[in-house]
């Protein structure tokens, strides 16, 4: 763990291979802390350097964690992909979920998605991860497979 400023950075070590996408993702420890890892500053194939909003990380530092990824590789492609154009619609079948946090959008969830091809993003998911670019990968601030 490094700070700079107000950045905290965390570097995670294993002994297996990482699968991207790392982030965003969580470490989640014996004693029920958990630390939120937003984006990957860099990454080989046992390490990885990302940057997080927690602050209070001494306790953790040097523990066994396990690493959790939130997405799968199309979720994060789908957020990555500036060249996608993404259309508010309103669903015409009743069972379809965001691609991301798999909200149910449609009949009885979400009135409205973000559709681009087969794939939806509920309204919240778009604004936090397509329009205010929160984990920096539309801006190109995100790494992955060690690739800026």
């Amino acid at each position: 763990m490094r700070r700079d400023g107000d950045t905290t950075f965390v570097t995670v070590r294993t002994d297996a291979v990482f699968h991207p996408p790392l982030a965003p993702s969580s470490l989640h420890f014996d004693d029920g802390t958990t630390v939120h890892l937003d984006v990957v500053v860099s990454t080989d194939d046992h390490t990885a350097e990302f940057r997080t909003n927690a602050t209070a990380l001494d306790a953790v530092a040097g523990r066994v964690a396990e690493l959790q990824q939130w997405w799968a590789p199309d979720a994060y492609d789908a957020v990555a992909d500036v060249g996608r154009t993404w259309v508010l619609e309103r669903p015409i079948s009743d069972h379809e979920h965001c691609l991301l946090d798999w909200v149910k959008i449609g009949d009885g969830g979400a009135e409205f998605g973000w559709r681009w091809a087969r794939d939806w993003v509920c309204e919240p998911c778009y604004d936090e991860y397509f329009e205010r670019d929160r984990l920096g990968l539309r801006s190109g601030t995100q790494v992955r497979d060690g690739q800026r």
